[in-house]
């Protein structure tokens, strides 16, 4: 692996940016997949990541076109698939140990499927995997924290956003996103709606989203369910959420460990969606996994 620090890595003519943190560590070292999409590393570096450094060497990475990492021609699950699998090579870690966050679990999971002898083990946090007879929770979620005004938008909206097996509506759920006010929105994302940063980061201090590889990621649509596939994945995994996740829920994390074979589920007790609010309690749940 490579040592302490920032790297650049060209996989698929797309320059990845990469870091390793705790290079020192005794564990065995283990990639975060940020979510999004679009998003990046940036809070993974700054909340849970240097507690699991301390057991761990964590490497992070953007993915192409995002953060620090150089731009891409496109972007498809398939070239996020391909682009993991390029860096897990180069970095020499095959099998790997893959920590999925939010979208980024659907990519590692995507990878697990695609590539069972090259994963070791798999933690998902709060991944965006539902099976196609579950419904979007995030209506209901939004209706549960929203002020009269937006209720009344959400449930005037409600009627008209569409469902079909496996597709989930993001389009439509998108304006309602933008039109829900910031208070509203503190409530849905956050357990502690207080909590609006993660410790250590200035305000002001992160990367735009990509927007473009935000619409593609959405847009698409899978022939299958993620979840009936991942059911056939025989590696420990851990799934992790938050008791207050509007966004995944905590009966959409069970279901996923149902289905798996090896799987285990933690449950964070004063966390919303992100590990913004309990990171050190994230990362204790990633040891005792890793070191079981």
């Amino acid at each position: 692996m490579l040592p302490e620090g920032p790297h650049r890595i060209t996989v698929n003519d797309v320059e990845h940016w990469v870091r390793i943190e705790g290079s020192d560590a005794p564990g065995r070292p283990v990639v975060f997949v940020h979510g999004g999409p679009g998003a990046n590393a940036a809070i993974l570096e700054q909340t849970v990541g240097p507690y699991l450094a301390a057991s761990h060497p964590v490497v992070y990475y953007d993915q192409r076109g995002c953060g620090r990492s150089g731009p891409a021609p496109g972007y498809s699950t398939d070239d996020l698939v391909s682009d993991l699998d390029g860096l897990v090579d180069a970095l020499g870690l095959a099998p790997v140990t893959l920590a999925g966050f939010s979208f980024g679990g659907q990519v590692a999971a995507e990878y697990a499927v695609r590539y069972p002898g090259r994963v070791d083990r798999l933690i998902l946090v709060a991944p965006l995997i539902q099976g196609p007879l579950r419904w979007d929770n995030r209506l209901a979620a939004m209706d549960a924290v929203a002020d009269p005004v937006f209720r009344q938008r959400l449930r005037a909206a409600a009627p008209s956003v569409e469902f079909t097996l496996g597709h989930h509506a993001f389009g439509e759920l998108a304006e309602l996103w933008a039109a829900m006010d910031e208070p509203t929105g503190a409530r849905f994302s956050l357990h502690d709606p207080a909590t609006r940063r993660p410790p250590g980061l200035p305000e002001g201090e992160g990367l735009a989203r990509n927007v473009a590889f935000s619409e593609a990621l959405l847009a698409e649509r899978r022939d299958a369910a993620l979840l009936d596939d991942l059911a056939d994945v025989d590696v420990p995994a851990l799934v992790i959420v938050g008791l207050y996740d509007r966004n995944v829920g905590v009966d959409a994390c069970r279901d996923i460990v149902d289905r798996m074979p090896d799987a285990r589920l933690a449950v964070m007790l004063r966390s919303a969606h992100a590990p913004i609010e309990e990171p050190e309690a994230y990362a204790a749940a990633m040891t005792a996994f890793l070191v079981s």
